[in-house]
């Protein structure tokens, strides 16, 4: 039986539609991306549920770059983390946050079409052609949403030697040194405890995706003057460390052989066995994984199976994270004593965020 023509006409249609989507599609993602930004103004006024669209890292950075500009004494650390304050009212570079104006929240978009672009850039030097890479970056043009420098060294090493593997490292930290004296002769001590050595020491006994929040919040409600407790805190401050000092060398001794599969099992790795885990996170490693798993999707023989491998473990992984997000939400604003079932539930998306590794490994051809 012949096709129906206004069905084909239909199809048709939406083909075009596609293609040319995928022609513009920088322009469609910064679209999106405004439309997005749109969106959450209305949702941080109307608060339906009382939920904010915002995250509250946005103020602490919006507040803190408000300080700055206005030289106010104590610079970012002015601010109380968890409370609103009068800097808000401040106009600053990046936000003008007394007209309501997200212009912050503009340049991060800007910034993310940036990087797709140069996620486009790096599939097209992994052999794909450029329909095929703009397809391919569509997972990171599309998605609404730190790298490491160990992996990138040893490439340099294998590939251009030593002297270029010393320069690159020599740059790395120059990069790095000279804000962090900056920051120094700023605010000087309050920029350490609060920038680098908190990070060291904090205990987030907050629920959150990771997988030591519990433990945490058990050692704090011990009885003040229990032995055990500053001995059970340090473990907990630091025994993260060095689980992620393991990981990230496996990372890099196994894979050490493909650049973009290392830095994004690392990156990978690095948030989901985090002391502190939610869902901005997810950002770091994503446009990695398109980079790495790419070439193997589209391709003519295995590209079928290598997708539904994939598709299985993004679904395992969503999943993971809707369970317990529904059950965050009972015990953050119901009230709900779901401690127990909260964690477990954490760690099941620990295994997801394994299996997804595993997926994005294989469908890159990496052994």
């Amino acid at each position: 039986m012949a096709d129906d023509p206004g069905a084909a006409e239909a199809r048709l249609a939406i083909v075009r539609f596609g293609v040319i989507c995928l022609k513009h599609m920088r322009r469609v993602a910064l679209g999106a991306r405004l439309a997005l930004i749109a969106l959450g103004l209305a949702v941080d006024a109307l608060r339906p549920l009382g939920l904010r669209y915002t995250d509250v890292d946005y103020d602490v950075l919006r507040d803190g770059a408000a300080a700055m500009v206005a030289g106010a004494a104590g610079g970012p650390y002015a601010r109380a983390t968890f409370r609103y304050s009068p800097l808000l009212a401040l106009p600053l570079v990046g936000d003008v946050a007394a007209a309501g104006l997200p212009v912050g929240k503009v340049v991060f978009a800007l910034a993310d079409v940036a990087l797709g672009a140069r996620v486009e850039a790096l599939l097209r030097a992994r052999g794909l052609s450029a329909n095929r890479a703009r397809r391919g970056a569509a997972g990171w043009y599309l998605n609404p949403s730190r790298s490491t420098s160990p992996g990138v060294a040893l490439a340099f090493l294998r590939r251009d030697g030593v002297t270029r593997a010393l320069a690159f490292g020599g740059a790395f930290a120059a990069a790095a040194a000279a804000p962090t004296a900056l920051a120094y002769f700023c605010y000087g001590s309050t920029y350490v405890d609060n920038a680098l050595a908190y990070h060291v020491t904090r205990l987030d006994h907050r629920h959150n995706l990771a997988a030591f929040w519990l433990p945490i919040y058990a050692v704090e409600g011990l009885p003040g003057g229990s032995r055990f407790k500053p001995l059970l805190r340090r473990a907990l401050a630091v025994g993260p460390f060095l689980a992620h000092a393991l990981l990230q060398a496996a990372a890099v001794v196994g894979l050490r052989r493909d650049l973009a599969a290392t830095v994004f099992a690392q990156t990978l790795l690095f948030v989901a066995a985090n002391k502190v885990c939610t869902a901005q996170y997810f950002c770091w490693w994503l446009p990695f994984a398109v980079v790495v798993a790419g070439p193997g999707l589209v391709h003519a023989r295995h590209g079928a199976a290598k997708r539904r491998t994939v598709a299985r473990a993004l679904g395992s992984w969503a999943a993971a994270l809707a369970a317990w997000l529904a059950v965050a939400f009972r015990l953050e604003f119901a009230g709900d004593a779901a401690h127990g079932p909260l964690w477990a539930l954490g760690l099941g998306f620990l295994g997801a965020n394994a299996g997804l590794l595993a997926a994005v490994l294989d469908a890159g051809g990496v052994s």
